[in-house]
């Protein structure tokens, strides 16, 4: 792999190899994802929901903030 500088100098005529969900430039190695699932982690995401008492905190909190302007 012949290293040219930055990717972003690079035309990216030397060719695209590789496999499993990404493909890379063969003279400057940047990656190009091919799926979608490349970038993502296995597995659903969690939802995440504050504790009652978070919520009104930070609804009070907010309120306090928005006073003063």
């Amino acid at each position: 792999m012949v290293t040219r500088g930055r990717a972003g100098d690079c035309p990216h005529r030397g060719g695209w190899a590789g496999g499993g969900g990404e493909l890379r430039c063969g003279e400057c190695g940047t990656r190009r994802f091919t799926e979608y699932g490349a970038l993502r982690p296995p597995g659903l995401p969690q939802a995440v929901v504050p504790a009652v008492w978070q919520r009104i905190r930070t609804r009070r909190a907010v309120g306090f903030a928005s006073v003063g302007q």
